[in-house]
């Protein structure tokens, strides 16, 4: 006959079960609540911390060895008082675990190489108090014709990947930078898609690729012949000159393009693409602007220059820091003195 339980009834087992497992579940669970507090504790202060260089924190440290000393202390007196051979298995796993834990944390508190300095390079003194609202309008062209006729004189035309879509950036709402400007953190971090000499799509940042002396950024379309020669130069030069990088940012065409346009002509420049290809163009100039370059050395706007009128040593006389003319092109520029 079933009959329900009281409060203050216990359950009658056919067989007792011995005092040696209640004493071993009851240690084992302390024991995993615990050491999952702890792990819980430690995998928090090193996602709050990460961007500093160094993980954990003295104050939260403490408490985490105070918590694991007093699981061991009770695990010890279980060990001397009881004496089973369960607790001392207990006691044992507890001793590794939180010997690998002491280990792993001692490890991450070691400063960070790499990223993880990015936060303290970011330099916000040279921030703006104000918000910028760029509005980019993408006209997508799903129509048969212009498709067919993009994958007959281009059949290795991703269009599925990248369709048919142009970009229009309103240059009136974007930061702009004059010609002697130091370039600022929060244009210099702006990310942009680009793809390498492999074919491969990135991403990237003017701050990561002007960690070189001189910086050349290459404004080009396919379509204009001289646009593509001077980044057939500027590909030249980058290989025969340390210290100089140099960025092609393709504007007023497909993005598609960009995917074998540069690996057909050889080039190990980037090829930047998308929509962030207007916005870079919008911060020197106030309006879509090609066959124009931005030269950017030690971090300062020094050059607006267009498809002639510099060679090879120009550039490294530019490098070495010497007094030299640079041949200008201010036109559409931001730069209140043309002179």
């Amino acid at each position: 006959m079933m009959r329900f339980l009281r409060k203050g009834d216990r359950y009658a087992l056919s067989t007792p079960i011995k005092n040696r497992y209640y004493l071993f579940l009851n240690s084992f669970q302390c024991l995993l609540l615990s050491l999952s507090t702890i792990y819980y504790q430690f995998s928090c202060n090193v996602q709050e911390s990460r961007a500093r260089g160094t993980t954990g924190y003295g104050v939260e440290r403490d408490n985490r060895v105070r918590g694991a000393l007093a699981i061991k202390e009770r695990l010890l007196r279980i060990t001397r008082r009881d004496g089973r051979r369960s607790a001392a298995v207990l006691l044992t796993i507890f001793c590794v675990l939180f010997s690998f834990a002491s280990v792993v944390e001692a490890q991450a508190q070691e400063p960070r190489q790499g990223g993880a300095t990015a936060a303290t390079a970011y330099n916000f003194e040279n921030f703006e108090d104000k918000i910028y609202e760029v509005d980019v309008k993408y006209t997508y062209d799903f129509r048969r014709k212009p498709n067919e006729f993009a994958l007959k004189f281009n059949p290795e035309a991703e269009i599925n990947r990248f369709p048919l879509v142009a970009y229009k950036v309103d240059y009136s709402q974007t930061p702009n930078l004059e010609l002697g400007d130091s370039i600022p953190s929060y244009i210099s971090n702006v990310a942009f898609r680009y793809v390498n000499s492999s074919g491969e799509i990135k991403e990237g940042t003017i701050a990561e690729f002007a960690d070189e002396k001189l910086l050349i950024i290459d404004f080009w379309a396919t379509w204009c012949a001289p646009c593509v020669r001077s980044v057939d130069a500027w590909n030249e030069i980058a290989k025969d000159v340390d210290g100089v990088k140099v960025l092609a940012v393709m504007l007023s065409d497909y993005d598609y393009k960009a995917l074998y346009f540069g690996r057909d002509r050889a080039w190990d420049i980037p090829i930047v693409f998308g929509p962030q290809s207007g916005i870079l163009n919008s911060f020197f100039f106030d309006r879509p602007v090609i066959s124009r370059m931005a030269w950017i050395k030690d971090g300062r706007l020094i050059a607006f220059t267009g498809t002639k009128g510099y060679d090879l040593q120009l550039v490294k006389d530019v490098l070495a820091g010497r007094d030299v003319e640079i041949p200008m092109n201010l036109d559409y520029t931001y730069t209140t003195d043309k002179s």
